[in-house]
């Protein structure tokens, strides 16, 4: 039984809390607190208001929600492991096995969860309801009992054999005593698809069967067998020639980004270079022509030669004059 008090504690400023008391509540002074209520040391016991019942389940309502929801978390993490093992083929018989007690599991904690959360509903909520009862722990799964005669007609070993797609015929081997075929199993389609299988004239009925009328070309004409290629010194050789062609293609790469950067710091330095010549032609011409200035040789002005080192000026950018006419309207030179 719990019960609500209200306890008055000296500090700073009075405060009062409202709190919940039990006789198996983990804090000893909470549960002292329950046996001295009953004492009636508190005085008389009222009988607690709907507001302050509602407020109690939905607290442990809250708690119950959580706990449900964190199993179902954990039950969806390992059932999408199993499921995606059985999906690639590689899960083991143990998840296989365990896969219907975990979907059942699953689904049994869902369903507790959404009654948690439809609670309102239930008649005499919140004072006098029937909680739902939750999955048990551990959970016991209960195998659903087996059907002899399907809904189908068959029996059940009969069952697996119901098949809605037979193609591509193959014979397995050179010697020609089993076929491969592909089939879709009726029971097994959602899970495994199309799924490859031999057949031979020995074996269970429903296989011989099948390999007789594949023989009959039933299935459409029988395929030679796929001849297993030892690729082993094709590859070996393959990755020599791919390794040395990777190597070849990194170093011209290296090359051509070298030759690419100094071409394009020559292509920057090529009008200095260029205006730095024509300085030294107008020089040397200047120099030739001596005799031809004024006071030559008795006095005279020497040229001036091109500054050491040369200073390049950039010319400034001319816009075209604006003509009124298109480039291709003006006069060809």
């Amino acid at each position: 039984m719990t019960l609500w008090v209200i306890i008055t504690e000296p500090g700073y400023m009075d405060r009062q809390d409202v709190i919940s008391v039990s006789a198996n509540h983990p804090d000893p002074q909470y549960a002292a607190l329950f046996s001295r209520a009953i004492a009636g040391e508190f005085g008389e016991i009222l009988e607690p208001s709907e507001q302050m019942i509602l407020i109690n389940v939905n607290a442990e309502r809250g708690i119950y929600l959580d706990n449900a929801t964190r199993r179902i978390n954990e039950l969806d993490f390992q059932l999408t492991i199993v499921q995606n093992a059985i999906a690639s083929g590689a899960a083991t018989v143990a998840q296989i096995e365990s896969r219907p007690a975990l979907q059942a599991e699953l689904d049994a904690y869902s369903l507790y969860r959404a009654q948690l959360s439809n609670l309102s509903s239930l008649p005499g909520f919140p004072t006098s309801f029937a909680w739902p009862v939750p999955p048990a722990t551990p959970f016991v799964y209960v195998k659903p009992p087996e059907v002899t005669t399907p809904p189908t007609g068959v029996s059940e070993d009969e069952l697996p054999w119901i098949m809605t797609s037979i193609r591509s015929p193959r014979w397995a081997d050179r010697a020609r005593l089993s076929i491969i075929l592909l089939i879709i199993f009726e029971k097994t389609k959602d899970l495994h698809g199309e799924e490859e299988v031999t057949v031979s004239a020995t074996g269970k009925p429903q296989a011989v069967e099948l390999f007789n009328r594949a023989i009959a070309g039933a299935f459409g004409p029988i395929l030679d067998p796929i001849e297993p290629v030892d690729t082993g010194d094709v590859e070996a050789q393959r990755s020599l020639y791919s390794a040395m062609a990777a190597a070849k293609v990194d170093s011209l790469i290296g090359r051509l980004d070298t030759l690419q950067s100094a071409i394009e710091a020559q292509l920057k330095i090529l009008p200095a270079l260029q205006a730095e010549l024509d300085a030294y032609w107008l020089y040397r011409v200047q120099l030739a022509q001596l005799d031809a200035q004024p006071g030559f040789p008795e006095s005279f002005v020497w040229p001036v030669p091109p500054a050491s080192p040369f200073v390049y000026v950039k010319p400034t950018e001319q816009l075209a004059p604006v003509r009124g006419v298109s480039a291709d309207e003006l006069p060809k030179s």
